[in-house]
């Protein structure tokens, strides 16, 4: 029980780290343009709507371990 404790808080620190990784390739995309910005934009918030669907799957696998 106590490893998907753990297991949830590094996707939480994932999914805070591709946040702040996508908003600062946009706001560099805003400031000076070009594609690549755009892109790793694109795909952080990609990758964090995924793990923000997979923390959920997570929560729910320790709801039903801890319940009787």
């Amino acid at each position: 029980m106590q490893l998907l404790v753990a297991h949830q808080v590094l996707i939480g620190a994932a999914i805070a780290l591709a946040t702040i990784f996508g908003l600062r390739s946009a706001v560099i995309f805003s400031r000076s343009g070009g594609g690549a910005n755009l892109a790793l934009a694109a795909v952080a918030a990609a990758l964090a709507i995924g793990l923000v669907l997979y923390f959920r799957t997570v929560r729910a696998k320790w709801r039903a371990t801890k319940q009787p």
